[in-house]
């Protein structure tokens, strides 16, 4: 090889010839040396994949895929693997319930109406990222426990919404009003579900407590009385073809848990004491 060709760099083609690059074009992966498709080792080509975009190494993985039977088993395995892997992942949800009920009833407490007024819109938004994220964790291949429980706990956030106080509860009751974020949430969930979860939800356990169903019916006396009229199709969708009020004798019963549960957000947030509230309103003003 002669001092030209010496100082030329060595490329692959897609076809896996090589080619023969000038040095100011040099393969930035090979770095000084001389590489070639059919002899680069694992962590050079590693090195290489690296530095490429996602969505190339997708399509590249894609064509692969359709060309070649091992290669489409060996994705079709990956899938199976990781399925199984999300259908035995529980999530708990709780820690958003109680981070929009502190959002709620605490951070913005001490500002004045006009202050909350302004804060209403912010909260409305973080509200409605964190009903998108469940929503998103719920989708197939969640497991039904998941499923479940991001149900429950978007109820929760719902029942917050509807017991806030203040001018910017007020706001933001109004603005879910309107967008029907939650129960589109809600009825998202819902379709993820298989029949035996959703009987479960309207019937409860063979032989036991049908509670979740009697809170959902409270939520929707709370829902009528602030028009979220669309809540209705949550529990439309549950019922099925069964006549609407055949359960009207459930609604409106206190929810002892709830109440129990919101005293323990509250004495919690208590127990932290006037100043870290007041450094709060602070970051707000």
């Amino acid at each position: 090889m002669d001092a030209r060709t010496s100082a030329k760099r060595v490329r692959a083609d897609s076809g896996g010839t090589a080619l023969l690059l000038p040095s100011g074009n040099a393969n930035p992966a090979a770095g000084s040396s001389q590489v070639s498709a059919t002899s680069v080792d694992a962590d050079t080509l590693q090195a290489m994949l690296d530095k490429l975009p996602s969505s190339w190494k997708n399509g590249a993985l894609l064509q692969a895929a359709l060309k070649y039977p091992d290669v489409r088993q060996m994705v079709f395995t990956e899938m199976q693997i990781t399925e199984g892997r999300e259908n035995r992942r529980i999530i708990d949800f709780d820690y958003h319930s109680r981070s929009v009920w502190k959002s709620l009833n605490v951070t913005y407490s001490k500002l004045s109406g006009s202050r909350q007024f302004e804060a209403a819109f912010d909260v409305q938004s973080s509200i409605d990222s964190t009903i998108e994220t469940i929503t998103k964790q719920c989708q197939r291949p969640s497991s039904a426990q998941t499923r479940r429980n991001g149900f429950e706990v978007l109820r929760k956030i719902g029942k917050s919404i509807l017991l806030s106080g203040d001018t910017l509860g007020h706001e933001v009751q109004k603005q879910f009003g309107s967008d029907h974020t939650l129960e589109d949430g809600m009825l998202a969930i819902l379709q993820q579900m298989d029949l035996d979860e959703i009987v479960e939800i309207r019937y409860g356990n063979v032989g036991g407590s049908n509670e979740l169903w009697e809170k959902l019916l409270e939520l929707k006396d709370l829902a009528s009385q602030h028009g979220f009229d669309k809540f209705n199709d949550v529990i439309d969708y549950l019922e099925g073809d069964e006549e609407a009020g055949e359960y009207d004798d459930q609604e409106g019963e206190e929810d002892e848990e709830d109440e129990e549960e919101e005293e323990g957000y509250e004495e919690g947030y208590e127990e932290e004491g006037e100043e870290g509230e007041e450094g709060e309103v602070g970051e707000e003003e």
